[in-house]
């Protein structure tokens, strides 16, 4: 019965199961066809541990990049590959009293003694990968048989040649005899969703609409893509003759009341894609409509809030990138699912795409990624769309990302989104994207801010009306450390940059203010400058003064109200753009050689020339 367990489990990662001759005592999987071949002629507790072997590949490393014709055999498992299955396999086995063939190796045999190499991170990260393909592998095989007895695994049948087993039109659900605890039985319930619509996928309008779009079948496979039929409870019944209750239906998500009181699908004639926890475990789904539908239906629909499924602690993508992020690659944030999937093929392992799951980036995605890879060192690119909404995405992920890393950019999208160019270009053509140099986001950010002031430009306050707007803008984006800095140098007032006779003055505290600037936003201060025509001193000034304006109107638990908000999950306010409010300040001249931004003359605040 485990065996059998086993074997449905590979099909519902989307790989089929056959016994040939030759083929490795601990089996062997051919990642392009998607095959696991076990040799005939197993007792029971060999075929349990080769498949537990292959499994853990499957689960551990099925996200990595995979050359044609690649295999787990040979050079394909040895060293931490083939320690992380046989991890996964000794656990499985230990877990249910199967016999073993053979202990693991140690660590030092795969994971190195050289400190230069950083064993002990190698270690940890191949724990990860363990533990979480066995708790997946386990958790089914409870689901599946939780009271089997390890002395009810039956032989495997012999045979003379291979014998691919069939799938069935529907896959037959996992039998649910036993009643196990509710969660583990509505992960059931989604796991089986997930099969049905993949083999729906095929047969439908979405296999024609994904290859329009760049994806393959192979691809389609890899991300369980499936698609939902247009009944209204084509799924829904399919459950219920499962045995699954309706109430444990509505539970996942997956079927909600009609106006008459009976369940229907939630999914209807959508592509759908699952949307994986980071542990592998399916929480829900994302359906896109068919290109054809009326305006009035919404162009992507996600699984309501369940007891799995909570949009603001999942990334999309993120389950399928864990092992290139654990090698280095770099984040790209997208707006939606089929961008992440985009840049994920195109990035061949040097990029990964994650969407927020339909929602703007909240405080938990930044810090689930970050426990994920090494933000500090890679960065994240941000790939969202330059309309008014991706500029209100972008400020608000680089308020949260900030504080995981300084690393933070945005690649030149020329008006068009990943999946766009994936579509147009291919692989290639997206890749050449990521590759070129990307603008930093802070960049973006602030230029888009002038931009609202361009058609002012010509007017005589109109660039000092810029200039306060992306300064106000830049003051609300430092981090709490730099303005708080910032604001006990100026002693909580306001700097000034000429006396009341209108003659420039040179403030002390200039230099000390620019010095606790982070490097991003000192390069924003030195553009501003040059954009808009004005000492890069006053540039400075106007960021300073509009920190202590922020202190004022905050009030004095400032860090503590932004650590409330972060944690909230709600959108940050808008910064509002303050009059001009000078208050006398420090008129001594003073001049320091090593700040690059203070002048020891022509420091004044004057309009400019429009020609009138």
């Amino acid at each position: 019965m485990r065996c059998d367990a086993l074997r449905w489990l590979a099909r519902r990662e989307g790989f089929a199961v056959e016994r040939e001759h030759g083929a490795p005592a601990d089996g062997v999987t051919f990642w392009t066809p998607r095959r696991i071949r076990v040799p005939p002629g197993l007792n029971a507790s060999q075929e349990a541990w080769a498949l537990a072997h292959q499994l853990g590949h499957v689960l551990a490393h099925g996200a990595l990049h995979h050359a044609p014709g690649a295999t787990t055999s040979g050079k394909g498992c040895t060293g931490l590959r083939k320690a992380e299955a046989d991890s996964v396999a000794f656990i499985t086995c230990a877990r249910y009293g199967i016999p073993v063939p053979r202990y693991l190796d140690p660590p030092a045999a795969w994971a190195g003694t050289d400190p230069r190499a950083q064993p002990a991170a190698t270690i940890l990260a191949a724990g990860e990968r363990v533990v979480a393909a066995a708790t997946r592998i386990t958790r089914h095989l409870d689901q599946a048989a939780p009271d089997a007895a390890v002395a009810t695994l039956r032989p495997a049948a012999k045979t003379a040649v291979p014998q691919p087993e069939a799938a069935p039109a529907h896959p037959a659900p996992t039998p649910i005899a036993a009643r196990p605890k509710r969660d583990t039985r509505q992960l059931a319930i989604l796991d089986d969703a997930a099969a049905i619509f993949s083999q729906q996928l095929a047969d439908s309008w979405g296999a024609a609409y994904l290859l329009s779009r760049g994806i393959t079948p192979a691809t389609a496979r890899e991300w369980h893509i499936g698609y939902a039929a247009a009944g209204w409870t084509e799924l829904t019944s399919h459950l219920l003759a499962a045995g699954y209750a309706e109430e444990e239906i509505e539970a996942t998500g997956l079927a909600r009341r009609s106006s008459r009181g009976t369940p229907i699908d939630q999914f209807r004639d959508r592509v759908v894609l699952p949307v994986r926890a980071a542990d592998g475990r399916i929480a829900g789904f994302i359906g896109r409509a068919s290109p054809g539908s009326t305006s009035d239906v919404p162009k992507y629909l996600n699984s309501p809030e369940t007891s799995h499924y909570k949009k603001s602690d999942l990334l999309f993508g993120l389950r399928e990138a864990q092992g290139a992020l654990k090698a280095g690659a770099t984040p790209v944030l997208v707006e939606g699912p089929f961008d992440a999937i985009a840049v994920t093929i195109a990035g061949e392992g040097h990029w990964v795409g994650l969407a927020p799951c339909g929602t703007a980036l909240t405080p938990s995605q930044a810090a689930l990624l970050a426990s994920n890879c090494n933000l500090a060192g890679t960065g994240v690119l941000v790939a969202f769309d330059d309309d008014p909404a991706g500029v209100k995405a972008a400020i608000r992920a680089y308020r949260i990302l900030r504080p995981f890393t300084a690393i933070l950019r945005q690649p030149v999208l020329a008006g068009r989104d990943p999946a766009q160019i994936l579509e147009q270009e291919g692989p290639p053509g997206l890749r050449a994207v990521l590759t070129a140099e990307a603008v930093p986001l802070l960049s973006v950010i602030v230029d888009a801010d002038l931009g609202r002031w361009q058609h002012r430009m010509s007017e005589t306050e109109g660039p000092l009306l810029a200039l306060r707007s992306a300064a106000a803008l830049l003051a609300d984006l430092l981090p709490p450390a730099a303005a708080d800095q910032v604001r006990q140098t100026t002693a909580g007032t306001e700097l000034t940059a000429v006396d009341d006779e209108a003659r420039p003055v040179v403030s002390p505290q200039v230099p000390l203010v620019a010095r606790a600037f982070p490097v991003d936003t000192a390069i924003e201060a030195v553009r501003l400058a040059s954009r808009l025509g004005f000492p890069a001193d006053e540039v400075v000034i106007e960021i300073a003064n509009a920190v202590t304006r922020q202190a004022v109107r905050r009030g004095p638990d400032r860090s503590a109200t932004h650590a409330r908000l972060a944690a909230s999950g709600f959108p940050a306010p808008t910064p509002r753009w303050p009059g001009d409010r000078r208050a006398a300040g420090p008129s001594s001249r003073c001049h320091d050689p090593a700040y690059p931004f203070t002048r020891p003359t022509k420091v004044t605040r004057r309009p400019r020339d429009t020609g009138t």
